[in-house]
């Protein structure tokens, strides 16, 4: 008697994926926008760039209207001279962006997670716990969480703001194991930053991932300089079961030289 084992292999795809459009937090602990009430105001009001993503990761990311993509950073102009009011724009704003043809087309609009802190919110850290009920359980070994982030950074000063990344086994709720720490190093420029993070699990069965906010200046409310809030974003969140080398390069395949082969002889 002949016995066949046939081993089929996975299909490459997200374990887990979270675009914000719809709630994939449990209980939407983080509040879901699209971008518009931190859309950057005609000047006078208007000469702060903005403090919080204007648009979703995908706005810039996606092809937009004329079938282009965003110019990143292009100038924005919101007088009636149309000076260069911020001429460093990398958010969609009202919902158009400068593509490189130099047109203003609508963008492929969505939504992004928000978590906002004000001044009294003194080192506060906020948990959020991703609902992963529906996703493939028992994983063991290399896994890769992808994401963006955004913190508010007022004039280049470091307020100690970060954002940490953990996971936690499902049996044992003490336990939790830090897998990124992103500070204002991590914050390069005033738009969405992208990370990703190779990690080994060793144990199986686990469904929490956190995403901790905070913020470890003190005393904030009693100085009108740090009174101010600091706003964190999240959006396009994808979990895959192998490391994060081989999701870029399944991801942004790169394509070989071609081969050109002389006939014989010349």
């Amino acid at each position: 008697m002949t016995s066949t084992i046939i081993i089929t292999e996975r299909a490459f795809g997200p374990l887990f994926r979270c675009d914000f459009d719809s709630a994939c937090f449990a209980d939407d602990q983080i509040r879901r926008t699209n971008g518009s009430e931190f859309d950057p105001l005609p000047p006078p009001s208007g000469l702060e760039p903005p403090r919080a993503p204007t648009s979703d990761v995908t706005s810039i990311t996606n092809r937009t209207s004329n079938n282009e993509t965003c110019r990143l950073p292009y100038q924005l102009s919101l007088d009636n001279n149309m000076n260069p009011t911020y001429p460093y724009m990398r958010f969609c704003y009202n919902n158009t962006c400068e593509t490189d043809n130099g047109d203003i087309a609508t963008c492929a609009s969505g939504l992004y997670g928000l978590v906002s802190l004000n001044s009294s919110d003194e080192s506060n850290t906020i948990v959020g716990s991703i609902d992963t009920s529906s996703i493939l359980r028992d994983l063991v070994g290399e896994q890769c969480l992808r994401f963006y982030y955004y913190f508010t950074v007022y004039n280049g000063q470091d307020w100690r703001q970060q954002i940490d990344v953990s996971i936690r086994p499902d049996n044992d709720a003490g336990r939790e194991f830090l897998i990124g720490n992103l500070t204002i190093l991590d914050m390069e420029e005033n738009g969405w930053q992208f990370q990703n993070i190779t990690f080994n699990s060793t144990f199986s069965n686990y469904t929490a991932r956190f995403f901790s906010f905070m913020v470890g200046l003190e005393n904030r409310t009693f100085n009108s300089t740090f009174n101010r809030t600091i706003h964190f974003a999240l959006d396009n969140i994808e979990l895959y079961d192998s490391n994060c080398a081989y999701v870029n390069d399944q991801l942004n395949p790169t394509t070989p030289p071609t081969v050109v082969t002389s006939p014989s002889g010349k």
